[in-house]
């Protein structure tokens, strides 16, 4: 969307998503309000494809993945038998991520009808209010003409200036009115920016702890390379202080084995990199156990 056609949406978020019915409620297992037509389809050929195969939504209602149980996700008959039903455009991939939304959905319809809404909502608000650079620069101007730093001529330029940007946007208003307007939207953007970090730090610590989980389990990809491993974090000593915590609370002595894990790491004779070899790996089964690494 152009600058120009951003508009300054009183009342922010709230109040656009109720002119554009994100919290109305839609009918069980329909799927035309989803704006995205590839989403669309796709809900309606998986809701298809369970119409197919007997039991198959009491089954994917109830169905919780088991990483000692499973392989990988719905893995089972019926979920093999779904997956065929399907549309024939989906990689295992994404049919995988389809089950798993609509399991959510089988659950608890309303909150999935309002998870999906307000991802598209959000998204269509953030192309159309007014940035948040424009907002700063003009509540600036604002402060500079209420608190009077202005006079004569310079305080008509002032709010001239003031009064035709914010026409632009599409809001007309006294300067008082404006600066209310203007700082309620920045307090929600500013509540806005605050919550998309703390999301993204909890994103990144589930997804270190998904990580190291994974190589505590296989702790010979520490060794992929001479500096370290391919997966995330890279080395151990970039785990974090939380991360460490956090393991050590589900996996009693985890910081010990880190640190036997950096001293193995630091051994300058160590067997080949290829451990994906059976002779190369007995080596490798030896030196993580000379190391207490593994049992």
């Amino acid at each position: 969307m152009a600058f120009q056609s951003k508009k300054i949406i009183v009342g922010g978020w709230p109040a656009f998503a109720e002119q554009t019915g994100v919290h109305n409620k839609e009918p069980v297992e329909t799927f035309d309000w989803i704006p995205s037509e590839t989403d669309k389809f796709y809900y309606n050929d998986l809701r298809a494809a369970l119409d197919k195969v007997e039991g198959s939504r009491e089954w994917l209602k109830t169905y919780e993945f088991d990483e000692e149980r499973d392989t990988y996700p719905f893995n089972s008959e019926i979920g093999s038998q779904l997956i065929m039903a399907m549309s024939n455009n989906h990689s295992g991939s994404s049919a995988h991520i389809m089950l798993y939304n609509y399991t959510m959905a089988l659950k608890d319809w309303d909150s999935f009808v309002l998870r999906i809404k307000k991802f598209h909502g959000r998204r269509q608000f953030k192309q159309q209010q007014i940035p948040y650079e424009v907002v700063n620069r003009i509540l600036s101007a604002c402060d500079e003409w209420l608190a009077g730093g202005s006079f004569g001529l310079d305080a008509v330029n002032v709010e001239t200036n003031i009064l035709s940007t914010c026409a632009m946007h599409g809001y007309a208003g006294s300067v008082p009115q404006i600066e209310k307007v203007l700082r309620q939207i920045r307090m929600e953007y500013d509540i806005s920016h605050a919550e998309e970090k703390r999301k993204y730090e909890e994103d990144s610590h589930n997804d270190l702890i998904s990580s190291i989980k994974f190589l505590y389990k296989n702790p010979i990809r520490w060794f992929d390379t001479v500096n370290g491993c391919y997966l995330h974090p890279g080395h151990p000593t970039k785990i974090t202080e939380r991360a460490m915590d956090e393991m050590e609370a589900s996996f009693p002595g985890y910081k010990e084995h880190i640190k036997n894990v950096l001293i193995a790491m630091g051994t300058p004779i160590k067997p080949p990199m290829n451990y994906w070899d059976r002779s190369v790996m007995l080596e490798w089964q030896a030196f993580l156990k000379g190391h207490s690494i593994i049992a």
